[in-house]
């Protein structure tokens, strides 16, 4: 997809971004390893794409989303207000660097 994406729009910048992480996964392990094995498949496909020399390409870690306490989520899945906040603070510094 990202290929495509490139091959339509080659100077658009692309950024890939991590599932967040459920905050209760320190008590389910196999969420962990869901989203584990998620974020690793992501970060191997990007650091890929990087080598096959896609330009303006980013990435977003998943880990700190929603913060590293378990207040980020409503439910241990979906982002409350401060969860939204956290992940906006993550976005913006990559997205800025994107758009210059």
């Amino acid at each position: 997809m990202v290929k495509q994406l490139r091959a339509a729009r080659p100077n658009t910048p692309i950024v890939l971004v991590e599932d967040r992480r459920f905050t209760n996964e320190w008590i389910t392990p196999a969420k962990k390893k869901f989203h584990d094995d998620n974020h690793a498949a992501l970060r191997a496909a990007y650091e890929q794409l990087k080598k096959e020399g896609v330009a303006k390409l980013h990435y977003i870690a998943g880990d700190h989303l929603y913060g590293d306490d378990t207040e980020g989520a409503t439910d241990a899945s979906h982002a409350n207000d401060l969860g939204f906040m956290r992940q906006a603070d993550i976005f913006e510094p990559v997205l800025r660097a994107a758009l210059k």
